[in-house]
């Protein structure tokens, strides 16, 4: 059975469920959002967060990891132009 993505339709796409591929799978349960629909429905900004969260999730640790050593070096980098200035 197919199943569409409920947050993506929720933003008005279209895109299938990946299943125990999302962050947001259960085994048990399925999708641990789709109850949450009507809580998310007319709040496009939640929903687009949250498919971010998801898509970090699958990109795995070590593209978070990443992510925050960028940050932390853009830190660093202000904190010593501060310091220089």
């Amino acid at each position: 059975m197919t199943r569409t993505c409920h947050l993506e339709t929720l933003v008005g796409r279209e895109a299938l469920c990946t299943g125990e591929a999302c962050g947001f799978w259960q085994t048990e349960r399925g999708c641990v959002l789709e109850g949450a629909a009507a809580e998310l429905a007319g709040r496009p900004e939640v929903v687009l967060l949250l498919l971010e969260v998801r898509d970090r999730l699958a990109a795995g640790p070590d593209a978070l990891d990443e992510r925050r050593h960028a940050a932390f070096a853009r830190s660093l980098n202000k904190t010593v132009e501060h310091e220089l200035a």
